[in-house]
Order: C-alpha cells, then sequence, then structure tokens
C-alpha cells in the first residue's frame, strides 16, 4: 500500500545544499491537460521574489509504466520564477505515498510546502497569502497546515448544511484536512508522516473517525479494495485523535 522509494531525481539538484522561501509539489498521474493548466497557473502567480522550487512527481501505474503525454508536458514546463524539476517515482506508489513521501523537510531550511493535486489551479495570491499565515499561526501547536479552498463543504453524514467560517473573520479552524491544496504546518506534517508508515501496515488500526462522510465513503473504497485510494482519512483520523486542526480561509466572495 505505502512505499518510502524516494524519487528517480534527486530533490535539489540544482544547487548542493540549497534552501528555498517556497516549494511547490504538484502530484500527477496521467493527466496530461490538467497539469499544464496547474503549471501554468502556477507561472501567473506572485512570489514577491522569494526563493522557489517547484517539483512534478510523476507516478507510475501499477505494471509500472509512465503516462508519456504527462511526462511530455512536465519536462516541457518552463517555470518561470525559481528552480524546478521533474521527479518520476521507480515503481507505483498510489496516491497516499504520493501525498505523504514527496516532502522531506531540510532540518536546516524554514521552507513552506505546499502540496497540490494536478486537477487545481491556483489564485496568483496564493502565496502570499501562506507566508503570512505560517507567519502568524504556526507557533500554534494546534494547526496541522493551511487550505487554499474556500467554498463551503459538508462533511457531515446526516446535516446538509454546508460549512463556512463565522461572519467577519478571514480565516477558522476546522478538524479536517483540506485537501485541495494544502499547506502542512511542518512540525506537525513530521509527525503525522512518521505515524502514518507504520499505522497503514498495522491492520489492528481502521482510520474511522465517528459521524463524517469520509468514514462511510472510505468504508465504500475498502469494500471494493481501493481504500489505498483516499489518503486523506488518515489525516482526519491523525488529526481527530490529536486534537488538531487545519486553518481555512474565509474571505468574501469565495465561498
Amino acid at each position: 500500500m505505502l512505499h518510502r522509494e524516494v524519487a528517480s531525481k534527486t530533490v535539489d539538484q540544482c544547487v548542493s545544499g540549497c534552501l528555498y522561501d517556497l516549494r511547490i509539489i504538484a502530484i500527477t498521474y496521467n493527466r496530461a491537460g490538467s497539469l499544464l493548466r496547474l503549471l501554468n497557473s502556477l507561472n501567473d502567480a506572485e512570489y514577491i521574489l522569494d526563493k522557489v522550487k517547484l517539483e512534478v512527481w510523476i507516478d507510475r501505474s501499477v505494471d509500472g509504466e509512465v503516462h508519456q503525454p504527462t511526462l511530455q508536458i512536465a519536462n516541457n514546463f518552463s517555470f518561470m520564477h525559481g528552480h524546478y524539476s521533474v521527479e518520476v517515482h521507480p515503481k507505483h506508489v498510489g496516491i497516499l505515498s504520493q501525498w505523504i513521501s514527496t516532502w522531506k523537510p531540510n532540518k536546516k531550511s524554514s521552507e513552506i510546502a505546499v502540496i497540490l493535486e494536478d486537477d487545481l489551479t491556483v489564485s496568483p495570491y496564493f502565496y502570499k497569502y501562506l507566508k503570512r499565515v505560517h507567519k502568524k499561526y504556526d507557533n500554534n501547536p494546534k494547526i496541522n497546515g493551511y487550505a487554499l479552498q474556500g467554498y463551503k463543504r459538508n462533511h457531515t453524514v446526516d446535516n446538509r448544511t454546508f460549512l463556512e467560517g463565522p461572519k467577519g473573520s478571514l480565516v477558522f479552524l476546522y478538524p479536517i484536512v483540506g485537501f485541495w491544496g494544502f499547506s502542512p504546518s511542518r512540525t506537525n506534517w513530521i509527525n503525522f508522516v512518521r505515524w502514518c508508515f507504520t499505522a497503514v501496515h498495522n491492520k489492528s488500526i481502521q482510520p474511522y473517525v465517528p459521524d463524517i462522510i469520509a468514514t462511510k465513503n472510505f468504508k465504500v473504497l475498502q469494500k471494493h479494495g481501493k481504500g489505498d485510494s483516499m489518503w486523506s482519512i488518515w489525516h482526519m483520523y491523525y488529526a481527530w485523535k490529536h486534537n488538531e486542526f487545519t486553518l481555512y480561509t474565509n474571505f468574501k466572495g469565495m465561498n
């Protein structure tokens, strides 16, 4: 289900020991058009002259094949704001490993990381926002990261009302990860990843969080042998057990 393999290229091959202010990790498999749309939006974003690294991580099929159109898009792309690399996994790893094994924080760096699936686009101002919230809230041990998504969501099984923050608040805390653009808090992410590598192989641990629709969906996937396609349930379970929260945006006009 989960592998520790690293990508076929070193992450920081540009300059030995180079450090970044922002590391963008785009994870993809076989959606070339979606990947290109995401990459173009990243080129259109503002990085206020900070040092940026963009990494595209490409998974293989279960047979070990790389989707050539996706690889071609990644290889032909030119990132205008910093260093860029394409990392191809040596074998199929799946979405869970794509999420938790691609960012390995350098102990000497205070870089911000953001993990993006390939079917997203970003606001031109996403990094300005992340830089501010990391500076303001990273010392709060209960915040495990920062969601970029800013629309109403519903996570409950029975209550069909939608999630939105308190009126007048620009941000709010919520106990479920925002996986449509997520920027982890360093210490909490390291602890989660360390736990997850062990937990997913422990059959006595079932990541069922009471009264949320994600648990219901995960059980359906498990029944069909596809439980490993839902990485976020492990983060939800860990956050529930450790009383952690994700910080969401609540900007006017985004819901």
